[in-house]
């Protein structure tokens, strides 16, 4: 399996130099055979024209047969033609007069026909041999069975002396067949030569690939193994961050103090979250927040303990709880923070802040982009946010937001929540969660313990994202409280 492809390759191209020797020694044999043809016609005609040039010497005035055939008889006996090649006289009918070895007593008595008995025309048929206007004729004389044949060149003397030169016509295609056959067996030799090398170079090429490539993959793995280690660290580093993302965070258990009945679903995208909650008791008032900080994992982090920092300031230092002043003064404290004036950082949060007010039975609310969902007597009342952000882009000259009063007479369940839940694709249509779903369900689970609310809102968070298939793409935060 290693060495396939080199020896398909080298087959292959193997095989086409045969193939391509093959034709060209077919081609070579082919023409060979035609200019070997054209010499032996062309040989026999000077030959014959020399014996009959030979007799008009010697005979110049005679024409009687009898007295040419001893000159005739002797040409016929010296002359040495190549491919079994031979010459002969015969008369008009066909008798013959003169051949090679032909004994005196046979002269005249044998036919052409019968010729076999002397030289290699046995088998052969007699044929009447057409002449053009010199009296020449150029032909193939063939054997019956068609094994055999001879090239011929006849001519006439003005006797009536016909004189034939053959040449073999089966040696000639012979020879022209052995240099075809020499030519194809010396291109096999070359093309098994030329596929060696091939398969040599190939191989060798292959070999030099693969040691560049096992060099390669030994980079890629200690890369890979480097990178991993980096990984290691990396998340080693956002688990100590989480550590310190948690422990600002308010304990659900110092909650429970002032809040028995609550719950909080925080379902970070990352290993640790760009949303906070926040919780703080002061002068009284029970002061809870929502918010979602740009971006996710290590950069929303950093913001949410900017927020949480900046809210402690605000309420614990300078002692301001009204959810309006917390806000404006937030959105100050965090373009200041991050020099908005002087650069171009856009980085905010959005916020939804709420003070509970047990002694006097009210609560208020301000909201940044973040509204409040809460539910009396089975009815479900939303209380918008202001449009703008905390920080990012001002255009106003000052940002002011708005104040919302409810009134806790009646038994009150708030929820406070980022855009993370009802932001999610999922479901059959592979669609966002809503926020109108969000309330339909708000309303279902209301009469429901809290606790059990939060498991009912992690399931239906979750079967909606499986059935979609989706990852989870923000952060989670849904936080609610039940006033008596």
């Amino acid at each position: 399996m290693k060495n396939r492809f080199q020896i398909v390759l080298s087959a292959s191209i193997t095989g086409l130099i045969m193939l391509i020797f093959g034709l060209i020694s077919w081609a070579v044999q082919q023409n060979l055979y035609q200019i070997l043809v054209e010499q032996a016609i062309n040989d026999n005609r000077v030959i014959g024209a020399s014996v009959l040039e030979l007799l008009k010497k010697v005979h110049e005035k005679e024409d009687r047969i009898e007295h040419l055939i001893p000159d005739v008889q002797n040409s016929c006996d010296l002359l040495k033609l190549p491919n079994g090649g031979f010459v002969c006289a015969t008369k008009d009918d066909g008798s013959l007069v003169a051949i090679p070895n032909l004994k005196p007593a046979e002269v005249g008595k044998v036919n052409l026909a019968e010729v076999g008995k002397f030289m290699s025309f046995e088998g052969k048929k007699k044929v009447d041999f057409p002449q053009n206007e010199t009296g020449e004729f150029v032909g193939f004389f063939q054997a019956p069975d068609q094994t055999t044949s001879d090239i011929i060149v006849k001519t006439r003397h003005k006797s009536g002396l016909h004189i034939l030169v053959h040449q073999n016509n089966d040696q000639i295609f012979q020879k022209a067949k052995s240099e075809g056959d020499r030519l194809f067996f010396w291109g096999m030799v070359i093309s098994l030569v030329i596929g060696v090398l091939i398969y040599t170079f190939v191989n060798f090429q292959v070999l030099q690939y693969q040691r560049t490539i096992a060099k390669q993959n030994e980079k890629i793995v200690a890369a890979h193994h480097e990178i991993e280690e980096q990984h290691k660290d990396i998340i080693a580093s956002i688990n100590y961050a989480q550590r310190i993302q948690q422990s600002i965070l308010p304990a659900q258990d110092e909650i429970g103090k002032f809040l028995p009945e609550n719950f909080i679903l925080f379902k970070p995208r990352d290993i640790v979250s760009g949303d906070f909650y926040y919780f703080q008791q002061k002068d009284g008032l029970l002061i809870l927040a929502v918010a979602d900080c740009t971006g996710h994992g290590v950069p929303g982090a950093l913001m949410t303990m900017l927020g949480n920092e900046s809210l402690n300031e605000i309420i614990l230092n300078k002692g301001i709880t009204t959810p309006d002043l917390v806000l404006n003064e937030l959105h100050k404290n965090i373009r200041k923070t991050l020099k908005q004036a002087e650069t171009e950082s856009r980085d905010g949060m959005d916020i939804a802040l709420l003070t509970i007010d047990h002694a006097n039975k009210k609560a208020q609310y301000a909201g940044a982009k973040n509204p409040l969902i809460y539910i009396q007597n089975n009815e479900l009342q939303v209380i918008k946010a202001d449009k703008n952000p905390i920080s990012g882009e001002q255009r106003e000259q000052e940002r002011i937001f708005t104040k919302h009063e409810i009134s806790l007479d009646l038994p009150t369940t708030f929820y406070l929540f980022s855009d993370g839940f009802q932001d999610q694709f999922g479901g059959v249509q592979n669609k966002k969660f809503g926020s109108k779903q969000m309330k339909e369900l708000f309303l279902q689970i209301q009469p429901l313990p809290l606790p059990t609310q939060q498991a009912r809102l992690n399931e239906a968070f979750e079967t909606w994202r499986g059935q979609g298939s989706e990852k989870q793409i923000d952060d989670v935060l849904v936080m609610a409280i039940r006033c008596w």
